[in-house]
């Protein structure tokens, strides 16, 4: 069972253990960003160079799905390459610059059961992505405020107001299951980028 947590380039330290599904509280609008500490290892940053093409495609889904999430994720982490006050090493710039996300974090959630939670460190206008791959043949997510149960076997990805509304995966079978669940930090996006994200609507498209 694997239950590896990447608190994504821009986190100001690497927070503690949590249960998988559940989020570290926010960060505070004061504290200087920098990568977390696992992306440091040789093994994440292997992993993250096999991420690039997947991440893309999630990354074009996002303009398209919230166009001014998408612009905010962006600008924070080009802000945070700024570097004003050199609290950046040179292997932390490279890590930013290789992170293949326009989202703050990815969780990698192996093999677990996701009990009925909301999403905290958001904000309850952003979306999360779920990318759900594996070898398992049959799961199912649940949007329980809706009432709603989807089909999330191996290549669904859910896109969904992750702190609004509330979601679990009670089980699933036939193989292997692994969860990229993309987040945003509200106080990063906050803090580092000057687009003003709020809820989704059709002037976004115009």
């Amino acid at each position: 069972m694997l239950n590896a947590y990447l608190w994504i380039p821009i986190a100001p330290q690497a927070p503690p253990a949590r249960p998988p599904g559940y989020h570290a509280d926010p960060q505070r609008l004061v504290d200087d960003a920098k990568p977390s500490k696992n992306t440091q290892s040789k093994e994440v940053k292997a992993w993250v160079s096999e991420l690039q093409s997947w991440e893309a495609i999630l990354n074009q889904t996002t303009a398209l799905v919230a166009p001014l999430q998408h612009q905010a994720g962006v600008e924070a982490q080009e802000e945070i390459l700024i570097d004003e006050k050199g609290v950046l090493t040179e292997s932390m710039k490279n890590t930013i610059r290789n992170w293949p996300s326009v989202f703050t974090g990815i969780s990698v959630i192996s093999n677990r059961i996701t009990p009925p939670h909301r999403d905290k460190g958001g904000a309850v206008y952003d979306f999360d992505v779920l990318a759900s791959t594996g070898t398992h043949t049959r799961a199912t997510i649940q949007i329980l405020d809706t009432g709603l149960t989807f089909a999330y076997g191996p290549g669904v990805v859910v896109i969904l107001l992750g702190k609004l509304l509330q979601h679990a995966v009670p089980s699933w079978k036939g193989g292997e299951r692994v969860c990229y669940a993309h987040f945003m930090k509200d106080n990063v996006l906050r803090r580092y980028s000057k687009t003003e994200r709020t809820w989704v609507n059709l002037q976004d498209f115009s």
